[in-house]
């Protein structure tokens, strides 16, 4: 007898719609057949890119400033689910929806390997979580913590042999030493001068990042191209021989978007020993490296297109057998039965990431319990950039959405950045 039960009504609170996040809801959406979806964002969305990809899959998305009523519109759903990373204007929104009544899903969009953590007292806030990296499950626990892929590949890429692609190293991505390597430049130097003089660095140009200026310093600048924020990145990839995709080892990533799509289309990555990478990667598929003389010592490997071509084919079956978008939806499945045999209740929202802005902030940060001026005089030093960049989540991110908040404002000064904001 066919199932004809109505779909489950789904709304979704997210920061924004920009890059991973609102690629993962594709995903989800995309291939989803049990569920109708909504999303509701508390900020605009600057590059509406994403946003124009699900609204044509008929998904409404809003933005809170737009909702009379958001806990009762809230209320109309079956699950509603929190698109949770450490955004500051996320935490904002959230602590208006403390008391409604619903059954709560987080989807984490955050590793929690360092800083920022995922609150250890998560899983406890809802009816079911799902964490987007299996590393994520050394951090939090529970018969109600699911690890579900938030990333695919590429729909129908080109796949192209190694001489007809024309870029030799490529890097897309958050150009913020938060994520990208602080050290970037050395890796860049070493493959360049292995023969590799055709590379793009694509991604917008965070306040602090230093790379242009690096770039130019080591007489890089002829085999350099910096475009920007790209649409079209598949064009990039289908061109590339080498994701050259060398990250902070205290990124905050976690599914890693850029580096699944490159190897849908055959390019061979380049990464460093990070847990978090080298779990993404086939083993026969990539080089994986620990610092910029590991690399030059790759020249000749690098080189040989008959190797390259083994490991780009090994990057194409990875992909097929592991990365298909679907996988996303049939893992929501299992999370959204589970949530959906408990009755709805309050969201605990206070009693997780706290009442003020500093309190979210601390959150997520694994060393909460050492803040203090003379911990926080050295973090500079320390290269910990989850605090200090102007990066996604980042202390300046807090103080410019937060800028009266006096702690905010004195932990600011305690690190040095006072004139440092986030954009």
């Amino acid at each position: 007898m066919t199932d004809r039960r109505e779909p489950r009504r789904i709304g979704h609170i997210a920061a924004h719609m920009g890059g991973g996040v609102g690629q993962a809801l594709a995903h989800l959406i995309r291939h989803d057949s049990t569920s109708r979806h909504e999303i509701i964002t508390i900020e605009q969305t600057k590059n509406r890119h994403m946003v124009d990809a699900i609204e044509a899959l008929n998904v409404p998305v809003r933005q809170f400033a737009e909702i009379d009523d958001v806990g009762a519109e809230l209320s109309k759903f079956d699950i509603v689910q929190v698109e949770y990373w450490n955004n500051p204007l996320l935490y904002m929104g959230l602590s208006q929806l403390e008391g409604v009544k619903t059954r709560w899903v987080a989807w984490c969009h955050i590793s929690g390997r360092g800083s920022p953590a995922i609150p250890e007292n998560l899983p406890d806030a809802f009816h079911a979580c799902a964490v987007s990296t299996p590393h994520s499950l050394e951090q939090i626990h529970g018969d109600n913590v699911h690890f579900v892929p938030s990333a695919a590949g590429l729909s129908k890429p080109e796949i192209k042999g190694y001489s007809a692609r024309s870029i030799d190293g490529l890097y897309l991505g958050t150009l913020s030493p938060a994520k990208i390597h602080p050290d970037y430049v050395h890796f860049l130097a070493n493959f360049i001068k292995a023969g590799h003089a055709n590379n793009i660095i694509a991604g917008e140009v965070s306040a602090d990042c230093g790379l242009p200026q690096q770039i130019a310093a080591e007489g890089l600048s002829d085999a350099v191209a910096m475009p920007g924020h790209v649409t079209d990145v598949q064009t990039l990839f289908q061109d590339a021989r080498y994701f050259l995709y060398i990250l902070n080892p205290n990124h905050y990533g976690t599914s890693e978007n850029a580096l699944i799509e490159a190897m849908s289309a055959g390019v061979v990555p380049i990464i460093l020993n990070n847990p978090v990478e080298t779990h993404l990667v086939p083993q026969d598929g990539a080089y994986v490296i620990r610092s910029p003389e590991d690399l030059a010592g790759l020249a000749a490997n690098l080189a040989d297109t008959s190797r390259w071509r083994e490991m780009s084919n090994a990057c194409l079956r990875h992909i097929e057998e592991n990365y298909q978008p679907d996988r996303t939806a049939k893992g929501f499945e299992i999370v959204y039965d589970g949530a959906m045999k408990h009755p709805p209740r309050p969201f605990p929202f206070s009693e997780t990431f706290g009442g003020t802005p500093r309190e979210w902030f601390l959150s997520t940060r694994a060393d909460k319990d050492q803040w203090c001026e003379s911990y926080l005089s050295d973090l500079m030093e320390r290269g910990d950039y989850a605090v200090t960049a102007a990066s996604k989540g980042s202390l300046a991110h807090f103080l410019g959405s937060f800028p009266e908040d006096p702690v905010l404002q004195s932990w600011t000064h305690c690190v040095g950045r006072e004139n440092h904001r986030y954009d």
